[in-house]
């Protein structure tokens, strides 16, 4: 649907009219939305501005003439007005605009001037009514429930679909205040016992000017309507949820709206002096409103639909954020009554955003810290979404009113060890346990938390490298348990580098093992190659084709390493190298040092900035260790500390066998040792990094991975994503 075309001041007739009506020497487009158009005109002694307005919109001159007519004080001087051109010229005031930048003073002002208007025109009702509208509260849920439905066909308006990228979005939306109609009707109806006065429904700083005597001038009255004193607030207030807040839902006050609170007073306290209303009626009714008045707002973009992404994108933008607010104001009528609190939980669980479900039982919880069946409620909820800590919490204050709940000592052990306290997990398990002996699920996380905390106090010790071991089942499988996953998320952040002992089935890495040996032997030998890097003169890095045995989904997909690299890099890391460090015999020890150099280097931070983690090798030996073969040294720790700054922490030289690997951050301080024996030691290495990042600064001679077409078909289709640079 093609936006509403108004005249333009160069059209024959309309500019012989506005001539004629006021004189002018130039005139400059400033404003151009679909609803309307507006020309500042330049005459010898005084300016003005010419309004134009869509086809249908006479009724606007009519309007703005009547308000004019009893306000003149504070609305721009009418010149002349054409209702065939559907057009209006204003008097310039030579007035400063307040805009965004408006002080706190000039808000006081125009808030107390705007209320002295509305307070007035309860008097002037009788003739108001005939040219301004009335705003249908009875109708306003359903009318903005039918903007919200997609489905509905339209003839000269459009949805709130027709603005947004994806209608599934306006959908939700639709489903959401459906869900919550009668909820909003009643809180709607509550402005009711306001008297009827005129709203702006536009009020903003952009609409106002400040008077050389100080005095405010509002223009644009364009949506001006009758209904209840308020209406025209939620955009000088932050939506319509700060108002309730300060007005009705104290509880919800925040530091946020706090400095709201007496634009709001200055307000309702000009309302109350001119004898508005009683000050309880107001208290009740003015936050609902608010609520119309936004509401009213976003139904008039249906009006005015334009083919602009930049103008759609915008309108979608303002429609998320009230429909956003109204949702967050149903959130807060809901929890005055327990039953509604529930509701809307389990509702929005249903409808997948668990995070609104936590937010309303957190606040019925702070305002009820005896109902403990809402805390226990919050806390399995917060452990289903991961938010260990808070769970810990909620599960406190559980146990601080019922302290024999087993269950709950349980879940706040679970808890702990989930959140990397496998100690004090022990603890509360044990006394689970105590409460109810036939407890067996605490008894299986007490043997998870002490399994974790022998692996932690092991790390510790300064020449032990951090490490944990698979169990055979979990080899076999391929499985891990999430809290083995998170101990070796957090091992690897700490110390840079983990030992996996039984990563990987022997089998396989024998199977891998036979074909390098076999068909790699030629780069065996102690001289230069072209297809692959030197790192001394008896040690090299070989590209393996990825075939066979190795292009086993097993190798690169292992649960424990897709958990690790997804939560330490990103979900779209890719593999960036898969090769064999060779290490011939005799090769002497590497020397110390980093794979690469810092990402980012400035003054300022010189002395403490450590980037995150950028990429991750994988080292898996193809022989079983012996110290004499050269193992891979390094320093725990150390990939925290600048690459200028010396590490001093002791070396750490894990001895690995055939189904072990060594997982070693890039960062992290290391050194190949030397081999002093008489046999080829080579060691597996995946590499694995952040999409955006490309190991440039070591000189390769070879690809960093290699596999054919018909190899690459063979990968899953959840693990393609790693070659998407091959």
């Amino acid at each position: 649907m093609s936006a509403p075309q108004v005249p333009h001041i160069t059209d024959d007739q309309i500019n012989n009219w506005v001539q004629q009506a006021f004189p002018h020497e130039s005139s400059k487009l400033v404003a151009d939305h679909p609803w309307s158009k507006v020309f500042r005109l330049q005459g010898q002694e005084h300016a003005a501005f010419l309004k134009v307005l869509p086809p249908n919109h006479a009724d606007v001159i009519n309007k703005t003439k009547a308000i004019h007519r009893h306000y003149a004080f504070v609305t721009p001087s009418v010149i002349a007005s054409n209702a065939d051109y559907q057009a209006i010229i204003l008097k310039e005031h030579r007035s400063v605009p307040v805009g965004q930048h408006s002080s706190e003073h000039q808000l006081h002002r125009l808030l107390t001037s705007y209320a002295t208007i509305q307070a007035e025109a309860v008097e002037n009702i009788s003739e108001l009514q005939h040219f301004v509208p009335r705003v249908d509260g009875e109708n306003l849920t359903q009318n903005l429930l039918d903007f919200l439905n997609s489905e509905i066909e339209r003839d000269t308006t459009v949805g709130a679909g027709y603005f947004m990228d994806d209608e599934k979005d306006a959908r939700r939306y639709f489903m959401a205040l459906s869900d919550r109609k009668e909820l909003l009707d009643n809180f709607l109806a509550e402005s009711e016992e306001l008297p009827l006065t005129l709203n702006h429904c536009d009020l903003h700083t952009d609409n106002v000017s400040e008077k050389s005597d100080g005095s405010m001038l509002i223009y644009d009255w364009d949506d001006a309507m009758l209904g209840p004193a308020g209406m025209s607030l939620h955009r000088l207030f932050q939506g319509v949820s700060s108002i309730a807040k300060l007005m009705k839902f104290h509880w919800a006050v925040d530091e946020s709206i706090q400095p709201l609170e007496s634009l709001l007073n200055a307000y309702c306290g000009a309302l109350l002096d001119q004898q508005y209303c009683d000050v309880d009626v107001l208290r009740k009714g003015l936050p609902a409103a608010v609520c119309t008045g936004s509401i009213q707002s976003l139904l008039s973009y249906a009006d005015y639909p334009l083919e602009d992404a930049e103008y759609k994108k915008n309108i979608s933008e303002i429609i998320r954020s009230r429909i956003e607010d109204v949702v967050h104001l149903c959130d807060l009528i809901a929890l005055e009554n327990r039953d509604d609190t529930l509701y809307y939980v389990d509702n929005y669980y249903q409808n997948h955003t668990p995070w609104r479900s936590i937010y309303l039982l957190e606040q019925y919880s702070l305002r009820h810290p005896n109902d403990i069946d809402m805390h226990r409620r919050l806390a399995t909820l917060e452990m289903e979404c991961g938010r260990w800590e808070c769970a810990g919490n909620s599960l406190k204050r559980v146990l601080a009113v019922d302290p024999v709940d087993a269950c709950a000592y349980r879940d706040l052990g679970i808890s702990l060890l989930k959140n990397g306290q496998a100690a004090e997990a022990i603890r509360e398990l044990e006394t689970a346990l105590q409460i109810d002996p036939m407890m067996s699920e605490a008894q299986d996380f007490i043997g998870k938390a002490a399994e974790i905390v022998h692996w932690t106090s092991r790390a510790k010790v300064p020449h032990l490298a951090p490490m944990l071991a698979l169990t055979q089942e979990e080899m076999e499988a391929n499985s891990i348990s999430s809290e083995k996953l998170d101990f070796s998320i957090n091992m690897f952040r700490e110390y840079g580098a983990l030992v996996i002992e039984n990563a990987f089935p022997r089998e396989l890495i024998e199977q891998i093992s036979t074909i390098v040996f076999e068909k790699y032997d030629d780069y065996f030998e102690d001289r230069k190659y072209k297809d692959n890097l030197v790192l001394d003169d008896k040690r090299r890095i070989v590209t393996l084709g990825l075939e066979g045995a190795l292009n086993s989904p097993r190798l690169y997909g292992s649960e424990i390493l897709v958990g690790m690299l997804k939560n330490l890099l990103d979900e779209d890391y890719i593999m960036g190298g898969f090769n064999a460090v060779v290490s011939l015999p005799g090769s002497r020890d590497q020397g110390l040092h980093k794979n690469y150099s810092p990402l980012f280097k400035s003054e300022e931070n010189h002395d403490t900035h450590v980037t995150p983690s950028f990429a991750i090798a994988m080292l898996i030996p193809l022989i079983d260790m012996r110290r004499e073969h050269g193992t891979t040294s390094f320093r725990k720790g150390s990939h925290l500390v600048p690459e200028h700054m010396p590490c001093e922490t002791p070396t750490q030289e894990p001895l690995l066998k055939m189904g072990d690997c060594m997982v070693l951050d890039y960062r992290t301080a290391h050194e190949d040792l030397g081999n002093q024996t008489d046999e080829v030691r080579p060691l597996l290495c995946v590499i694995h990094h952040r999409t955006w990042f490309r190991d440039a600064l070591n000189d390769k001679q070879q690809k960093d991975v290699l596999i054919s077409d018909d190899e690459l078909e063979k990968v899953p289709d959840d693990l393609k994503k790693l070659f998407k640079w091959v």
